[in-house]
């Protein structure tokens, strides 16, 4: 039975994951709150469809309509966007993973220990540059200072085609790029992120939504390899969720 992506918002994200869905003949579904929440005779559920899979990029009034509208009907979510604040839950598997391109969550799971090792006695400072229409600071950034317990005021967003120009960047396209520095003792460690498409990311969340709706079907009281996700609020890096998708990905 093959997945159904049930895709909530209007943006470039959402548009770029409808875009991968046609390009590679997965069939998807659109969330429509004003449509779907006032039509109780609407049976999208996992007892109908087992393979469904809410993928979220928009914004917070949407997300809390999808997330009520899943809970009733037992869908997973996958949540993309940044700057929401993403409920909790005890009845589905929310997972928010505002980066979805596979290597950057790769890479945010290695990079931690290497930057506190290497940043000991240095200046660290955090570049990010991505299209205009971005408002808020980079997710990617967040958990970078995050995970070194620095404040977010060291993380300079570029925006402005001129600053993006200086850093190799082109203003007119799709990119995402951070570049992470130390500096100190007569020292410079700079490492360089780059992502120049939608695509990753798009493919991303169709390989973490198979890989939850292969977790519809593990029953906990039989999986003695502990790799079925209880319902409940996870970040993409949790090991459980890294778990059920390595058995996707490979």
């Amino acid at each position: 039975m093959s997945l159904i992506p049930l895709i909530s918002g209007l943006g470039n994200m959402a548009n770029a994951l409808r875009r991968f869905c046609q390009e590679y003949q997965v069939s998807y579904s659109t969330f429509d709150p004003a449509e779907l929440l006032g039509n109780p005779g609407s049976e999208l559920s996992i007892e109908n469809y087992p393979n469904i899979v809410a993928i979220h990029f928009g914004g917070q009034g949407r997300l809390d309509a999808l997330v009520r509208y899943c809970e009733v009907r037992g869908i997973p979510i996958i949540q993309g966007s940044t700057n929401v604040v993403v409920p909790s839950s005890n009845k589905i598997v929310i997972i928010n993973a505002t980066n979805l391109a596979l290597p950057m969550v790769r890479f945010m799971l290695a990079f931690p220990a290497f930057a506190r090792t290497i940043s000991r006695g240095m200046t660290t400072f955090v570049i990010e540059s991505h299209p205009k229409d971005k408002k808020d600071v980079s997710g990617t950034a967040r958990a970078v200072v995050k995970a070194l317990d620095l404040p977010e005021d060291i993380i300079f967003s570029a925006r402005k085609p001129g600053e993006q120009v200086a850093l190799g960047m082109p203003p007119d396209r799709y990119h995402a790029y951070h570049k992470i520095v130390f500096t100190g003792q007569s020292v410079k460690i700079s490492v360089e992120t780059e992502v120049d498409s939608l695509e990753p990311c798009a493919k991303g969340a169709i390989l973490l939504a198979q890989a939850l709706r292969h977790n519809q079907f593990l029953k906990p009281e039989i999986d003695a390899r502990g790799l079925w996700v209880p319902p409940g609020l996870y970040q993409i890096t949790d090991p459980r969720v890294m778990k059920i998708l390595q058995l996707t990905t490979g």
